[in-house]
C-alpha cells in the first residue's frame, strides 16, 4: 500500500505480461517444430502466392496484447483448443447461432475439468464464459 494505485496496477500488469511471455515462447517453439515437420502448412493465397504456415498456431501474441475487447482477447489465446471445443461440442455450437451462455458454459466447463480440480479454475472459467457471451452479443456482426 506504500505505492500509488497506478504503480500497483502497472506492476500487476507487468507481472501478468511476464508470465504470458513464457507461454508465448513455448508455443512459438512448438509451432516452429510443427512448421519444420510440415504439419503447419495451411495453403497459400492464389493472388499473392503467399504461403501460410499457421495451421497449428495456438496463440497470436500481437492480437492478444492489443485486443480491443474480451472476445478478441480470449479468441487469440488457445486458438486450437477453442476450435477443438467447437468441433467436439457440436450440440452446443451451431454456426450462425446467437451467443448463448449454455454453449459457452459447456466449453469453459470442459476446459476447467481439463485443467484439474481446483476451485479457482471453476470460478475463472465461469466468469470467462459469462464475459465471452456478453462480448459476443455486443460485438458487431460485421467484424
Amino acid at each position: 500500500m506504500e505505492f500509488s494505485f497506478p504503480r500497483r496496477v502497472f506492476t500487476v500488469y507487468m507481472v501478468g505480461f511476464t508470465t504470458r511471455l513464457k507461454y508465448y515462447g513455448v508455443w512459438s517453439l512448438t509451432e516452429g517444430a510443427c512448421i519444420l515437420s510440415g504439419m503447419g502448412y495451411n495453403g497459400f493465397d492464389a493472388k499473392s502466392g503467399k504461403v501460410f504456415w499457421n495451421r497449428l498456431e495456438n496463440v497470436d501474441p500481437y492480437s492478444l496484447e492489443t485486443a480491443q475487447n474480451s472476445y478478441g482477447y480470449l479468441g487469440s489465446w488457445n486458438k486450437n483448443t477453442n476450435m477443438a471445443a467447437q468441433l467436439c461440442l457440436p450440440a452446443c455450437h451451431t454456426k450462425g447461432q446467437e451467443a448463448r451462455i449454455p454453449a459457452s458454459m459447456a466449453t469453459f466447463a470442459t476446459s476447467a475439468l481439463w485443467h484439474g480440480f481446483y476451485p479457482g479454475y471453476y470460478l475463472t472459467f465461469v466468469l470467462g464464459s459469462f464475459i465471452q457471451t456478453v462480448a459476443k452479443s455486443m460485438t458487431p456482426s460485421s467484424l
